[in-house]
């Protein structure tokens, strides 16, 4: 009958859920790490091209890390807008 149908396909997604979930944890971790390794990595790049632009274009540190702070922020602010824009077309 019906409600045994039901019952039955319900078994059938929690255990659907379940297995995708046990599947899909080893690479959530490693994508989590991977977003640690790089959210850490990205001030020491940052800094890196600072002194790069002091050392070997002769800028002052203020211009060089000036410079390299507008450009994040200008970064951050065109990938939000793209998400942003992305996740309201979505809805």
């Amino acid at each position: 009958d019906i409600a045994t149908l039901a019952e039955l396909q319900l078994r059938l997604f929690s255990v659907d859920i379940r297995d995708a979930t046990r599947a899909a944890a080893p690479g959530a971790a490693i994508i989590g790490a991977a977003m640690v390794v790089g959210l850490g990595a990205a001030p020491i790049v940052l800094a890196a091209c600072s002194l790069a632009l002091v050392e070997f274009a002769g800028w002052s540190y203020t211009a060089a890390f000036s410079l390299m702070a507008v450009l994040s922020v200008v970064v951050a602010a065109a990938l939000g807008y793209a998400g942003w824009r992305k996740f309201a077309t979505a809805i």
